[in-house]
């Protein structure tokens, strides 16, 4: 991953990775409610998919013109195979080979001391492409203390082994295993941003912050050719790290079956409950009509002061809600005489949290992240919505919706965050509001989660709804 996208990623982390934010503007919407959730969601938070993280360098198989002996042809495809960039043919023939006994002295020694280095390969091909679990299966062997072969294994292969094991069991919550290898590769690799990123939000998910804000001042301190706007985001990643830490000295907890939620007894005593209870009957809600995932571990769940929150968010002042993995909350003094509205926030984020579980924390298309979220965030369902009468009436373009709302200025993104609520209106107009259901239901288990890929269950695709869509919004 680029350096200035990891910077991006940590800013849109404390602001989001689908972030959402709520801004004060005049869409019609029956129930009436005069606050639009934008979340200008870092496709990518929410996710952050997968196909961010680079491997620290792809490793290079030795040349086999440095054999002694005569080359035989099956050496030569492997090699080859190695270098078209299809791993998986590479490796099951270095396999086949092995296995076979054809292979004798050096040309079976190299095939022996190759076979780690493809193995590794193959698997940082399945983590860019979301694929984990069939990685994680390749790096098991790779690890494992017990293997019997890891002295065929280099350092560097077998760092790069631990790297991507810490990814996976990042994007699966499991944030001890996470740490563990994490650790191994920060020692070796300290001013890698990927494994910073990483290791830094699993010591967090361990409330481990100390340790958390000093990888990050060891990696500021690794890279003084940072530049000044990146260096002022790791520093705004400090201060989040203190302002966490600070916080969860003040909170009480208070769990359920799906949700373990943070908060202020003396000053958010009253609003624990009725959080409790909106998440747990939203969580039921949304899996039986809508078939979103019902969360295989509890959510976290922080109520905040308007001042801790933005202090941990670092979002504008107008944000009132995130999803960074973790749902946050600013409670306001709105909130005591406006129960709907305090509903409305916490359901808007629990549909980003469960589309995270429900994608596998792979990239979901803003305008269905967004769009659904505000679909949902009504117990009766924000569906009646006429065209507003905003700042202009054209329908953004494809790509508009393709890409970050984080770019938009505040009132394109008004206009954004109300065509992405259209999308999905017009979408349950043409096939019924069971097709939100389905959608869930027919997610591609692996590869990218893009609009296509996400219609294809429907036979439907992205274009033909924009245009279906588009048409409806200019001619009402």
């Amino acid at each position: 991953m680029k350096l200035t996208r990891i910077i991006a990623l940590f800013s849109m982390l404390t602001a989001l990775l689908a972030v959402s934010y709520f801004v004060k503007q005049g869409r019609q919407l029956e129930p009436v409610n005069q606050s639009l959730m934008v979340s200008p969601a870092m496709s990518h938070d929410q996710s952050i998919s997968e196909s961010d993280f680079q491997a620290a360098e792809k490793p290079t198989l030795e040349t086999p013109s440095n054999l002694h002996e005569t080359i035989p042809d099956a050496v030569r495809s492997v090699w080859t195979a190695y270098q078209l960039g299809d791993y998986l043919r590479a490796l099951q023939s270095a396999k086949k080979l092995l296995e076979s006994g054809e292979l004798e002295g050096s040309n079976r020694n190299w095939i022996q001391r190759q076979i780690p280095i493809i193995s590794v390969t193959l698997a940082w091909q399945y983590i860019q492409t979301s694929r984990c679990q069939e990685a994680m299966q390749i790096l098991d062997g790779l690890i494992s203390p017990n293997l019997g072969n890891q002295q065929s294994i280099s350092v560097e292969t077998k760092l790069i082994a631990e790297k991507g094991a810490a990814i996976c069991f990042f994007k699966a919550h499991r944030y001890v295993e996470a740490e563990q290898f994490a650790r191994n590769f920060a020692r070796q690799h300290p001013g890698d941003a990927d494994i910073v990123y990483v290791l830094s939000q699993s010591l967090e998910a361990n409330l481990k912050f100390d340790e958390a804000r000093a990888l990050v001042q060891s990696f500021l301190n690794a890279r003084p050719d940072l530049e000044e706007s990146e260096r002022e985001q790791w520093q705004a990643r400090l201060q989040s790290l203190q302002a966490k830490k600070t916080e969860a000295a003040t909170q009480s907890e208070l769990v359920s079956q799906h949700v373990q939620l943070f908060f202020r007894s003396d000053q958010h005593g009253n609003f624990a409950d009725q959080a409790i209870e909106i998440l747990e009957s939203s969580i039921e809600e949304f899996h039986a009509f809508f078939g979103l995932p019902i969360p295989n571990e509890r959510l976290r769940v922080h109520l905040y002061t308007p001042n801790s929150f933005h202090s941990i968010a670092h979002g504008p002042t107008w944000a009132q809600g995130i999803y960074d993995g973790h749902i946050r909350i600013p409670i306001q003094s709105r909130h005591s005489d406006d129960g709907e509205e305090f509903s409305r926030v916490l359901r808007h984020e629990l549909v980003h949290a469960l589309l995270s579980f429900a994608g596998q924390k792979r990239n979901i298309p803003s305008w269905f992240n967004e769009g659904l979220a505000i679909f949902l965030e009504c117990r009766q369902g924000c569906r009646d919505i006429q065209k507003p009468n905003l700042y202009e009436s054209r329908f953004l373009s494809l790509q508009e919706f393709e890409e970050s709302f984080l770019t938009l200025s505040q009132r394109q993104a008004q206009l954004a965050y109300n065509q992405s609520l259209y999308l999905i209106q017009s979408l349950v107009e043409k096939h019924g509001i069971h097709v939100i259901h389905s959608l869930m239901e027919n997610l591609p288990e692996a590869g990218p989660l893009n609009s296509n890929t996400i219609l294809q269950s429907i036979e439907m695709d992205f274009s033909s709804l924009h245009a279906l869509a588009s048409q409806r919004w200019q001619n009402p």
